[in-house]
């Protein structure tokens, strides 16, 4: 399939991409189809129709998702709408676009995929430049062939279609079935696929959240479910009731069974920020061993749990540097390896061994996201990339078969605006897109919501103007993920959190978007706010030691302000801060000249399990919102601070974790509409 350019644009629809002045950009899947097919027209126009049949052939959409696709392409070439440069709307007809598209002569042609095309009323381009670009319209999403040193992909193609989101796949041993959870309407169930006859077969149905099932043998599971306030481990055998083998107060993570060894269920239990233990269960006898009572070496954070094909060995991922690093443990001798070219990776969120020097990794290396091959003697070699806001998250090989089995999840959620006191929706055109709208947040009386958006297939923040309707991005990071951002008072510089080809923290000048400075993180930082003067910027690591640090706005050098802290922070006048104290369950002021702290409210309902910024002073800083429970359901509330302890006051039946600002005059919520997000398990055959 060709590149191909226009106006100084080269677009390659291989990979996803365009390119403005040479800054790369990764488009969603279905927007490089559009542009392919507008492109393709020649200067004629193309109905919404054919648009519909081109791109959502085997999807049943309305109106809205052609006019989302195409405003979001329109922002991605920096087009306007109402002065179009290159795509033009034809009332009542359909679109047009503006300008010649060339093909990219020193681009060689791949080899094409058998698909369904549409065919082009007239194209300017040659027969096979056309056809080449339009078969980028594939059935169920699979977009490219695509190949790398030593490993071809010869087809991929879906292995079920079930409506809601399939996840946790395990290949049984012998490669003829596969275990998984399928999510659909609040259910949460068990499944196995036959592979041969392609037949699920539905092992429990319950009310409880099931996660990491395993096979034990061919006619017995085992998964960890949530009970309450305690995590369970559960052995089933099919057709009978669940049997629960282990209870723990603390949350367990992953399974898995040691090559060789049938008898040991091994298990991750987390004890505390600092530490997760690893520990195992004798299935025939019940006894239980804690492992780093016998392993001095065990790191101390480790994530992720696969058997190896060495014999009773396991391997995890090591957290407690910058980068991940996978780690082999023999548990005879007791001898702990790091396994060569594993620690390039940023994010490693799945395991499976190929063989003594292999490994298979669902994870994130630079700026590409996806699965990767991971030897001993070789840099790590990507297999296939996740594309636009569509992301692989699990993986299975059978080796034997040369096929990977793999599920994505293509979520969309979208901002919206709130009456209080009416609860009614209030509109926002033009500023959702067909991906990931988040974090939305009030600034200038109101006239602006910045937020954050993946639309062009990079998550960035963006900014829209709620008199002309109209939306702008602020920064151009190209992050992996961002946390969350915080405003200057001034309104001139933007903080964030971020993950490119690692973790950042980064000041951003609002008007140019300019990346004025940045600073690598060993954690996830969450800016929470700035001082008033705009010389400090506080912002927690929430998700690691749950400490709270300021940084200087300018160098970005590090100090911590206080221990097991975050949540939220508020500089009040330039001398007192108010920030929230999870040791002490309460919101502080501290004093900053004299360091003298006292009480604001230490009775704030399910402080622990409030993310960052879902606590909020009001205005006038006498009182804060949060989320309280009222009658068993989650509500939006207030709590005075001049009544000492007082119960909170009802504002709006919206829970305040979906809230993502209020305004400051508390009339308007900014809060989060999720869709139903999609998944399925996908079989990738690899050429032999």
């Amino acid at each position: 399939m060709d590149k191909f350019s226009f106006d100084k644009i080269v677009v390659d629809p291989k990979s996803n991409t365009i390119y403005l002045n040479g800054v790369e950009k990764r488009l969603e899947p279905k927007l490089i189809s559009l542009l392919c097919l507008l492109a393709a027209q020649g200067r004629d126009v193309i109905s919404r129709q054919d648009i519909t049949q081109a791109i959502w052939s085997d999807v049943v959409v309305g109106e809205e998702s052609i006019t989302r696709a195409i405003f979001a392409l329109r922002n991605a070439l920096g087009d306007d709408a109402k002065q179009p440069k290159y795509i033009e709307t034809i009332p009542k007809k359909g679109y047009r676009f503006l300008v010649d598209a060339e093909v990219v002569k020193d681009s060689p042609p791949l080899e094409p995929l058998t698909t369904k095309v549409l065919v082009a009323k007239k194209i300017s381009w040659t027969v096979y430049s056309a056809a080449a670009i339009l078969l980028i319209i594939v059935l169920f999403g699979i977009w490219q062939k695509y190949t790398i040193p030593n490993v071809e992909i010869e087809s991929i193609l879906p292995l079920n279609k079930m409506e809601g989101v399939e996840r946790d796949i395990s290949l049984s041993a012998d490669g003829t079935k596969l275990l998984f959870i399928h999510e659909f309407d609040q259910r949460n169930d068990l499944y196995s696929r036959d592979l041969a006859n392609a037949k699920d077969i539905l092992w429990v149905r319950d009310d409880f959240f099931k996660t990491s099932p395993i096979w034990i043998d061919a006619n017995t599971v085992a998964y960890i479910r949530q009970a309450g306030g305690e995590s369970q481990l559960v052995r089933n055998y099919q057709g009978q009731p669940p049997q629960i083998l282990y209870t723990s107060a603390k949350r367990i993570m992953k399974l898995a069974m040691a090559s060789g060894d049938t008898e040991n269920l091994f298990f991750l239990e987390f004890q505390n920020n600092d530490l997760i233990e690893l520990k195992s269960l004798n299935l025939r006898n019940g006894k239980q061993q804690t492992w780093r009572d016998s392993i001095s070496g065990l790191p101390h954070k480790i994530g992720q749990l696969q058997h190896s094909t060495k014999s009773n060995t396991l391997l995890m991922v090591q957290n407690e540097y910058d980068s991940p690093a996978i780690i082999s443990l023999d548990l005879n001798t007791k001898k702990i390896t790091t396994i060569n070219n594993s620690s390039h990776f940023s994010e490693i969120n799945k395991l499976v061994a190929i063989n003594d020097q292999s490994v298979l990794v669902v994870g994130v290396m630079g700026a590409a996201e996806g699965i990767w091959f991971v030897d001993e003697q070789k840099r790590p070699q990507l297999v296939l990339r996740s594309s636009g806001s569509e992301k692989i998250v699990d993986a299975q090989f059978d080796v034997s078969r040369n096929i990977i089995f793999y599920t994505n999840l293509q979520k969309n959620a979208d901002i919206q605006m709130v009456s209080a006191k009416k609860s009614e929706i209030l509109p926002l055109p033009e500023l959702n897109s067909s991906g990931i709208d988040i974090q939305g947040m009030f600034v200038g009386n109101n006239k602006f919501i910045y937020f954050i958006s993946n639309r062009t297939g990079y998550y960035d923040v963006w900014r829209y103007d709620t008199e002309l309707k109209s939306v702008k991005q602020i920064t151009k990071l190209n992050a992996l993920s961002m946390t969350w951002f915080s405003l200057s008072h001034d309104n001139k510089k933007l903080v964030v959190g971020y993950r490119t080809e690692g973790l950042s923290l980064g000041v951003v000048d609002v008007e140019t978007g300019k990346l004025l400075n940045h600073v690598k993180t060993p954690s996830r930082r969450h800016p929470l706010g700035w001082s008033n003067d705009d010389r400090v910027i506080y912002a927690s690591e929430h998700e690691a030691e749950i400490n709270l640090f300021n940084y200087d706005a300018i160098t970005l050098k590090q100090s911590l302000f206080a221990e097991k802290s975050g949540l939220y922070v508020k500089d009040l006048d330039g001398r007192r801060v108010v920030y929230v104290d999870y040791a002490r369950h309460a919101l502080v002021e501290r004093d900053l000249e004299t360091k003298q702290e006292k009480i604001l409210h230490d009775k704030i309902s399910d402080l622990t399990a409030l993310a960052p910024r879902k606590i909020t002073l009001n205005k006038t800083n006498d009182g804060f919102y949060t989320s309280c429970q009222i009658e068993w359901a989650h509500k939006t509330c207030f709590y005075s601070l001049s009544v000492a302890n007082g119960s909170p006051v009802f504002v709006s039946d919206i829970p305040f974790w979906k809230v993502f600002d209020i305004a400051e005059d508390g009339e308007k919520l900014l809060v989060m509409d999720t869709k139903p997000s999609s998944g399925d398990i996908m079989k990738m055959q690899l050429r032999d």
